[in-house]
């Protein structure tokens, strides 16, 4: 399954709705992509939380009334950051109003760079997932966690300036998958991860309950 994703910033026109509905209905010898997903976190711009979340609103309310049944997910920022770490992020942050249009979340739930206990793999990805339910109030809201950074092991790979993942730290991750019952995982991103962490990935993934997911 491969699914395509826009980073908006909240423009207020339609550049954003113009750019997520090319990537939707882009297309190479006739196929499309599987989901179409909205990457949820830019706030590096002059707008209050309030207006940023309203033209998130309205921005994924509109792609919704133009893509139909179309899948959706939405790329969003960890709530362990969100709702622990750094509150100011995104104050205010309009789970209530967006859970009606997206169909899949997909937290970056990045452990690499963190320390103590969210450092830990298992325990940042299962808390993430937990915490987006939560501030959903749908405890079987479908999510999809992403890892990483990659998974160093031991061959080069491109440099993305925060430390690694280690290829160990999968089976962890894949566990967490698992315990949350999520309908899948994957790791950000594939030129970060060398062929061998990209092996142990896939067998984990088949490995696990059909319902977490697969390749």
């Amino acid at each position: 399954m491969v699914i395509g994703w826009y980073l908006p910033r909240w423009d207020e026109g339609d550049d954003d709705l113009k750019r997520l509905l090319a990537v939707d209905r882009f297309s190479v010898f006739g196929r499309r992509f599987d989901g179409l997903a909205v990457d949820i976190e830019w706030n590096r711009d002059d707008l209050g939380s309030i207006e940023r979340s309203d033209r998130l609103v309205d921005l994924s309310d509109r792609l919704r009334r133009t893509v139909g049944a179309d899948p959706l997910g939405a790329i969003v920022m960890p709530p362990v950051v969100t709702d622990v770490i750094n509150p100011g992020f995104w104050p205010g942050f309009p789970w209530a109003e967006l859970a009606p249009i997206y169909d899949v979340w997909l937290p970056m739930a990045y452990w690499s760079f963190r320390t103590g206990r969210n450092a830990d793999p298992h325990t940042y990805t299962a808390e993430n997932v937990i915490r987006v339910r939560l501030d959903l109030d749908d405890p079987g809201a479908m999510v999809h966690a992403v890892g990483g950074i990659g998974a160093a092991d031991g061959t080069a790979l491109v440099d993305p300036g925060e430390p690694l993942a280690d290829i160990e730290d999968l089976v962890l991750f894949v566990n967490a998958l698992k315990d949350t019952e999520t309908i899948g995982g994957s790791i950000y991103d594939w030129a970060t991860m060398g062929d061998e962490a990209r092996v142990r990935l896939g067998d984990l993934m088949a490995s696990t309950d059909p319902s977490v997911g697969g390749r």
